[in-house]
């Protein structure tokens, strides 16, 4: 790619976003070839980033002050021709001066949006394995918190710490975050640590760097369309839809998306999810309910989902019923799965995902996300109808 004379301007800001597609940007070291002011530049590693959707390439602004000078040092010694292995930065920061953590200069320096000379290196990322979250989550002296997918926060005895998750699945905190932490938990979180792949693409940056706050995650907007659902069922027909157990405030903390993709990450949200869904629909008000609108419905026999989906067609024969029940079908076989408590589980675990229209990428997280989706979206329609 030739870059054009504003692509060079450093004058111009750069984001992290593709001025094309929208898209996060990722930093490489990259092939750099063109003739500039009659000068041949070549430089085999240079920073440049670069979108993965659409593949367009950006400079840096810092790289469009190295090549402006390289220019004008050019001209100055009468020069015609510019050449180097590598254009990039090996520095270390004053922070966390005792534990050798991997991080590179070169994000710091060449990210949009993260150098601060006034506090020079503190906004370097440093990168972690997914796994070095497990303490935090297994341990009760810590509390971790997603406010969103790729953003979350880590409550220790001494204070927090915030962290992202990338598009590798990386975890990314702050330099000087890490330094604020105790000496034991910062080399706990460096036998973790991993070498920087240039990727900070996460709400967590959007957050901190952009000030653009993440939108509700999906668990998030999944309990307030139920509590929409609960409302309008109480304000329009004089129902109570729901009845909950007095730990439910428990129960609602551990809805929240999990970071490491095992089956008991997995079941520990899925068995909530369960709770304050098919289990706190409320049997014997639905039943009394179904009775005023059909005297001779047998209700007897039937679970809280039989009962809701008859309730939803007598209410609303406009909706398809069975349609909008479907997740919640699937999302209490998807927990009997998890729970070991099914016979010939592959087979009902094989029905969940087609019932949830997935074919491809078949495992927990797509599942998980699909049924997300469509339990909000069942909530959504039925919310409709109180409009």
């Amino acid at each position: 790619m030739i870059f054009t004379k504003d692509d060079l301007d450093p004058t111009t800001v750069q984001t992290i976003h593709c001025s094309t597609c929208s898209t996060c940007l990722v930093l490489e070291l990259s092939k750099f070839e063109q003739i500039i002011e009659d000068i041949e530049i070549k430089i085999e590693q240079l920073p440049i980033l670069i979108c993965p959707s659409c593949d367009k390439k950006y400079l840096p602004q810092e790289t469009r002050l190295f090549l402006k000078w390289v220019v004008k040092e050019g001209k100055k010694k009468s020069e015609t021709k510019f050449y180097s292995p590598k254009h990039s930065l090996d520095k270390r920061y004053n922070f966390c001066e005792n534990v050798n953590f991997l991080y590179e200069a070169t994000d710091y320096n060449y990210i949009p949006g993260l150098m601060r000379p006034w506090n020079d290196g503190a906004l370097t990322p440093v990168f972690f394995k997914k796994t070095v979250l497990q303490k935090f989550l297994s341990d009760d002296d810590y509390t971790v918190t997603l406010g969103s997918n790729t953003y979350g926060t880590i409550y220790h005895p001494h204070g927090y710490i915030s962290f992202g998750i990338n598009r590798n699945r990386k975890v990314i905190a702050w330099l000087k975050d890490l330094d604020k932490l105790p000496i034991e938990e910062q080399h706990y979180f460096r036998s973790f640590n991993v070498k920087s792949d240039h990727d900070i693409c996460s709400q967590f940056y959007d957050a901190q760097i952009e000030v653009k706050w993440p939108v509700h995650s999906q668990e998030r907007l999944l309990l307030m369309k139920k509590e929409e659902f609960e409302k309008g069922c109480k304000q329009y027909f004089q129902l109570k839809i729901s009845r909950y157990s007095d730990d439910i405030d428990e129960i609602l903390e551990k809805i929240q998306r999990p970071v490491l993709w095992n089956e008991k990450n997995v079941m520990f949200v899925i068995n909530s999810l369960n709770k304050i869904t098919t289990e706190s629909f409320n049997s014997i008000r639905i039943k009394e309910e179904i009775k005023k609108l059909d005297s001779n419905f047998k209700t007897n026999g039937l679970g809280s989902l039989k009962l809701l989906q008859k309730l939803i067609q007598l209410k609303f024969p406009e909706l398809n019923a069975e349609e909008i029940m479907k997740p919640f079908f699937v999302l209490n076989d998807f927990r009997l799965v998890l729970d070991h408590r099914i016979d010939n589980p592959k087979k009902i675990l094989d029905s969940c995902y087609r019932r949830m229209g997935i074919s491809e990428n078949k495992n927990l997280e797509t599942l998980y996300d699909a049924l997300f989706k469509e339990i909000t979206d069942s909530f959504t329609q039925l919310n409709g109808k109180f409009s």
